[in-house]
């Protein structure tokens, strides 16, 4: 993809791959930290999987009539340096993810929802961008790229993108906590979603007034901190 801010395209993965953070983020926001670290993992042993099985695919002799081996191979073969880089890149951000968002969510004390979702994401979007992109463009590259080089394009360069979709999935850890508070019937869930599409601007801005109007909506009454539900007075998502 062609970006105005960069002088050379930017992979559409890096806006995919950006999202695995907010992912990281829900899972440490609701089932706390060893939990988050073990989807690291899995999600590692996954993808490790994925190109074993693959490459065997690939490797096998295609029929006289196959006209896709090519095509499979020239997507699914991995470039041994980037396959490294990416592996080691994952590992290490993904893992930095979860204690920042954690060590941020402790300082806090369990308030500013939006504050360790975005700066945890920011902090380690760069994590992975500056290791991946020094492993691959220069440390096993048999042709390195210069630092420089390196910094302006491949790191700054698609980090500029990670901040910004950083920025646009707040909403979606706030629907994770409406969901969560909602309950866990298919219905319920169904309304938090609804209700939370009409506000989550709103929800952003002003967290603890949002999750009292989700509440309202519900029950059909204003009240007061002390007329709350106890479950739902230890909710916190500002």
């Amino acid at each position: 993809m062609d970006f105005f801010y960069s002088p050379e395209p930017v992979a559409l993965g890096t806006a995919l791959f950006a999202s695995i953070f907010l992912c990281t983020d829900i899972l440490s926001e609701h089932f706390g930290r060893e939990k988050a670290r073990k989807n690291v993992l899995i999600g590692f042993a996954s993808f490790l999987f994925m190109t074993i099985i693959m490459l065997i695919t690939i490797g096998l002799k295609p029929s006289t009539n196959d006209w896709a081996q090519d095509s499979l191979a020239n997507v699914f073969t991995p470039m041994s340096r980037f396959f490294i880089a990416s592996m080691i890149a994952y590992l290490a951000s993904q893992y930095f993810d979860v204690w920042i968002y954690s060590t941020i969510k402790n300082i806090t004390k369990n308030r500013y929802l939006w504050l360790r979702n975005n700066l945890s994401t920011i902090l380690s979007s760069l994590v992975d961008n500056t290791i991946f992109s020094l492993l691959a463009w220069i440390i096993l590259n048999p042709n390195p790229e210069t630092l420089y080089n390196v910094i302006m394009i491949y790191i700054l360069g698609t980090y500029i993108l990670r901040i910004f979709i950083a920025l646009i999935d707040t909403p979606f850890i706030y629907l994770s906590k409406a969901i969560a508070i909602e309950g866990e019937t298919s219905v319920g869930a169904l309304m938090s979603i609804l209700r939370f599409l009409a506000f989550a601007a709103s929800s952003v801005v002003f967290p603890y007034t949002a999750i009292r109007v989700l509440f309202c909506s519900k029950s059909g009454k204003f009240l007061n901190k002390d007329s709350m539900p106890n479950g739902l007075k230890k909710t916190s998502i500002s």
